[in-house]
This record gives C-alpha cells, sequence and structure tokens, in this order.
C-alpha cells in the first residue's frame, strides 16, 4: 500500500492480491480515521514517488517501506500514516 496526499492507495483484491485479515483491518483502520482509500493498480513511478508505503500481512502485521529498488519512499522514516494504522492494528488484534 502507498500513502499519497493523505489517500491510501492499495491493488484490488484478486490472483496477485490475497483478501486477508490483516489487509481487510488496516483498510478497516484507515476508513474509521476518514482516510481516503483507492483500490487500483499503482505504477513504479507513483510508488517512488509516494509520501509512505508498507506492507500488511499475518506475520509483518504493518510493515513500512521506506527504500524501494535503492530509492528512498518519502523521507526515508516511517510516515505518520502508516505509523497510526500500525499502532491502530496492533491496539485492536492486541
Amino acid at each position: 500500500m502507498v500513502v499519497r496526499g493523505g489517500t491510501v492507495v492499495t491493488a484490488p483484491e484478486g490472483s496477485r492480491i490475497l483478501s486477508g485479515v490483516t489487509r481487510d483491518v488496516v483498510l478497516e483502520l484507515a476508513r474509521d480515521e476518514g482516510l481516503p482509500i483507492q483500490e487500483r493498480f499503482i505504477s513504479q513511478a507513483e510508488l517512488y514517488d509516494a509520501d509512505e508505503a508498507f506492507l500488511t500481512g499475518t506475520t509483518v502485521e504493518v510493515l513500512a517501506v521506506v527504500r524501494v529498488d535503492g530509492k528512498v519512499i518519502g523521507d526515508g522514516r516511517p510516515g505518520p500514516i502508516t505509523q497510526r494504522l500500525a499502532a491502530g492494528f496492533t491496539r485492536r488484534i492486541g
């Protein structure tokens, strides 16, 4: 997932993106915070230009991505939206 201008952008569920509890909870948390969500594929250029990026999964829960292919994402640190969603996930799941 990426964050661009306060919007959470994620690829739609399908053959490449599995439906999962972690993803569902994170999207629900984003909605609860009033964050806009777009489900669409993003280009590599959009990824490199994102304000924030993170992965979700059973093992990693919410994992900030600060570098892709040697390119720094945002300011190179976990962004505020990623941090809020990670903290919210931890509170919700325990």
